[in-house]
């Protein structure tokens, strides 16, 4: 059985950079069905720090969800991630999944229009 997984990806740590070393993983890793636009939002929760790129892709996969969860953590790492980028505070890499199979999973979805738009764009809603 397949699965699509819309995916949040930001950066606000050499974003352009970063955003495109997780993208090259992500699509060596799995199928990428389609992009959205990236663009630059306000830092939320943070002072003083760069504006993130954010941006979304959909992809398909094998993994079921709790599997794709620990591979993106495993994504996250190999693009430079270090457990001192958690919560708020700067990130070389953020990956998170918003949709599952067509569903909103995420509270980000309802809670950052940036997400909505972008998560929107790849599942063509």
């Amino acid at each position: 059985m397949t699965n699509r997984a819309a995916l949040e990806l930001g950066s606000n740590i050499d974003p352009e950079i970063n955003i495109k070393k997780a993208i090259d993983i992500l699509d060596a890793e799995f199928e990428i069905l389609r992009r959205s636009e990236f663009i630059f939002t306000e830092p939320v929760g943070m002072k003083n720090s760069p504006e993130f790129l954010n941006g979304a892709v959909l992809i398909e996969t094998k993994l079921g969800y709790d599997e794709l969860k620990i591979k993106l953590k495993s994504i996250e790492f190999s693009a430079g991630r270090t457990d001192s980028q958690s919560g708020s505070k700067n990130r070389i890499i953020d990956i998170d999944i918003i949709a599952w199979n067509g569903k909103i999973i995420h509270k980000d979805y309802d809670e950052r229009d940036f997400v909505r738009k972008t998560i929107d764009e790849v599942l063509s809603i």
